[in-house]
């Protein structure tokens, strides 16, 4: 089964800058093979609310990920590393979006979600 980009960008530069590796940004838990969602949202969550965060996001750029998710998931950004690979799809666009999202929904009545914590505040 192949799904579709967790983590949705207009320019792969994005990416490469990051250094972000397709292993930093999977969600599949290797052991259960189900995708790992936060049980709630990370001290940073760019769909907490919190004004002081989403402007170190550029104009636009929150519209244009949750455009391009379609029908697909967000991963949370606290989540992703390449040291760490335990990435997992972000709480806050769950309760947003994940409704009208169709692979949360088949994953959900497949396998369902293995509930992880959010990271620590580093």
């Amino acid at each position: 089964m192949s799904l579709r980009d967790p983590f949705p960008v207009s320019d792969d530069d994005d990416v490469a800058e990051l250094g972000w590796t397709p292993e930093a940004i999977d969600v599949r838990d290797p052991t259960t093979k189900k995708l790992r969602l936060l049980n709630s949202r990370c001290t940073t969550c760019i769909l907490g609310g919190d004004d002081s965060i989403t402007p170190a996001l550029r104009p636009g750029r929150l519209r244009e990920l949750i455009k391009n998710i379609g029908d697909s998931y967000l991963a949370c950004h606290s989540t992703l590393s390449n040291e760490r690979p335990a990435a997992a799809i972000c709480h806050g666009w769950d309760k947003a979006f994940g409704h009208t999202s169709q692979t949360m929904r088949i994953m959900e009545r497949l396998n369902g979600f293995l509930l992880v914590d959010p990271p620590e505040k580093s």
